[in-house]
């Protein structure tokens, strides 16, 4: 663990001795938002941190999100006249100092060795241990429910927490997952744009690679790295792809990846599954009000037909898909629209699981 590491997880522990007693004695529940970048995480994240009962992190608690509740006085000035600026991703998006987003992240790779190392999958599973990277999760979850007004219910969003599901649960047992997936070609569209987009602001200026690295996004830009769950020959082809300026089809590749890992070790296992809610973005944009509906109900969150119609509203329609699509191989596509259906139809069953 480096040196800077060390200091940083010092003081959120110190943090933690001062608020003892005025912290949750329980981490209950915590939600998990996860998926493939560009799947709809975030804007299913936006819509979750405005129930009464969420607590997530947010841009405000940047720098030092080791230590909410010490920055949490001095963020209100240093944040004081920021107005709402689009993201960096081009996506429309609107950000402000309370939006969430995914900064949980900085802590994982401060505990885990080797973070993102050659040839080291990010694969966490129910035999991983790691003591104190639990215990400091556990204690860091509920100060940012304390600096977030005592809320009951830690928020999570966290793409590479999709490797970890199995072994959040052995920390966290009765946590509840939402699992984002989208079709896998708008996914891959829709990431190599971001990708070109970063590339060319990265030119202009350096400091976007770093803060994206510093913040743990490595899905696009120059500090792209593909994702390893234990399978080198798709990580090979998926890098292959890349190299081989085939940005839309290695990102195709890793889609199916992915989905397939998902299907197999989350989906195929009753327990994992029963605590996961599989969310389509296309069922998002078309039906935003019967959709969170079924998903606040699935957290046990307050799912009243007023809440449920405000939510709905951050919802963006539906975008029309560019006509400017690269050339994919159609066994690949094939592939993945086939691994899309199974998704879909195990969304279905998980619907109809969760009727009285």
């Amino acid at each position: 663990m480096q040196t800077r590491n060390r200091f940083w997880i010092y003081f959120g522990e110190f943090e933690n001795r001062i608020l003892e007693n005025r912290l949750s004695t329980k981490n209950e529940k915590p939600i998990f938002v996860c998926g493939l970048a560009r799947s709809g995480t975030t804007i299913v994240t936006h819509i979750l941190n405005q129930c009464e009962e969420t607590a997530s992190f947010l841009y405000r608690d940047l720098p030092f999100v080791h230590t909410p509740y010490f920055w949490s006085g001095a963020s209100r000035f240093y944040y004081m006249g920021r107005k709402p600026v689009p993201r960096v991703h081009g996506d429309g998006l609107m950000i402000d100092p309370d939006s969430p987003d995914a900064f949980e992240e900085i802590v994982w790779r401060c505990f885990l060795d080797e973070y993102f190392a050659p040839s080291r999958p990010l694969v966490l599973d129910k035999s991983y241990e790691n003591r104190a990277l639990e215990r400091y999760l556990k204690d860091l979850f509920r100060r940012v429910q304390y600096v977030r007004g005592n809320r009951e219910r830690y928020l999570s969003k966290g793409n590479y927490n999709i490797c970890r599901l199995a072994y959040i649960l052995r920390i966290f047992p009765d946590a509840k997952f939402v699992l984002c997936f989208r079709d896998p070609e708008e996914t891959a569209s829709s990431m190599t744009r971001v990708h070109k987009r970063l590339i060319n602001m990265a030119k202009t200026d350096p400091a976007v690679s770093n803060a994206m690295d510093r913040l743990c996004h490595f899905e696009f830009g120059p500090q792209r790295r593909p994702i390893d769950l234990g399978d080198a020959n798709a990580v090979n082809t998926t890098l292959a792809f890349w190299c081989g300026g085939q940005d839309t089809e290695g990102y195709l590749n890793q889609w199916m990846s992915i989905y397939r890992y998902v299907f197999e070790h989350y989906l195929s296992d009753s327990k994992i599954r029963s605590q996961i809610f599989l969310l389509d973005h296309l069922d998002l944009v078309r039906a935003p009000h019967q959709v969170i509906s079924r998903l606040l109900k699935f957290l046990d969150l307050d799912n009243r037909e007023d809440i449920c119609e405000g939510l709905a509203q951050l919802v963006s329609p539906q975008k029309k898909r560019s006509d400017d699509q690269p050339i994919i191989s159609p066994d690949t596509c094939l592939a993945a629209a086939t691994l899309y259906k199974t998704l879909r139809s195990m969304r279905k069953s998980n619907e109809t699981h969760m009727m009285p």
